[in-house]
């Protein structure tokens, strides 16, 4: 008997323990809940990142490198949460922060090769010529990822887009990108000899980069020896 109410006794204060506690807890403050989105935002836990913004947390706070929860996202393939944050209506053309770079949701997408994030960005509304500042499109970033590429081309991608030191696509493709990229730009009509204003084109870059099957792909684009 004596041992019963020994441990109705411990029970009983284990109870007052945890009350006074859950009483003298403060509660989150809003920079709290701040970081938490951040963080769950970063892991990738849609449940909890959805929980945080019902309790107040906001959508559009940034870290100490400028990033918002919908870029770590992005940054991180959080399809999940990307995809939660795109319904709560976060604009999918959305930039970082210039000071800190200049990358758009779709450009870092196609730079990951990330198929399945690139689809949802575009069916919630990215626009795939949407220019960073320095003129960079979501194409220049896929050229090391072919079927990225020819996903953006069948949404309209500009193929013949510019960047703000005027490198072409093609351009772009010479120095970084994959053979078949480089051959469907010139079945599609990108102009091997248009020169950035540095006075490089995609055959003199692809030289300097040492690519010789790119150099001698370029040679062909240039003959028009790439039937459609």
């Amino acid at each position: 008997m004596l041992k019963i109410r020994l441990f109705t006794l411990m029970i009983v204060l284990l109870m007052i323990s945890v009350n006074i506690r859950c009483q003298s807890a403060e509660p989150l403050t809003k920079e709290d809940l701040n970081r938490a989105l951040l963080d769950a935002a970063y892991d990738g836990s849609a449940k909890e990142v959805n929980k945080l913004l019902q309790k107040g947390a906001d959508i559009n706070t940034k870290n100490q490198f400028g990033s918002t929860p919908f870029k770590l996202a992005v940054v991180r393939d959080n399809v999940n949460v990307v995809e939660l944050f795109l319904k709560l209506g976060q604009d999918p053309n959305m930039e970082s922060d210039k000071a800190i770079s200049d990358v758009t949701p779709l450009m870092s997408a196609a730079a990951n090769g990330n198929t399945k994030l690139l689809k949802l960005l575009l069916k919630y509304g990215a626009k795939p010529d949407y220019p960073t500042s320095s003129g960079h499109t979501a194409l220049m970033s896929a050229i090391g990822h072919t079927d990225i590429f020819e996903i953006l081309v069948s949404h309209g991608a500009d193929i013949h887009a510019r960047d703000g030191y005027g490198r072409t696509v093609l351009i772009w493709a010479a120095l970084h990108g994959t053979e078949e990229v480089v051959t469907l730009l010139c079945k599609m009509g990108a102009n091997s000899e248009l020169k950035d204003k540095g006075g490089n084109t995609a055959l003199s870059e692809a030289k300097n980069k040492a690519r010789p099957r790119i150099v001698e792909l370029l040679e062909n684009c240039s003959k028009n020896k790439f039937p459609n």
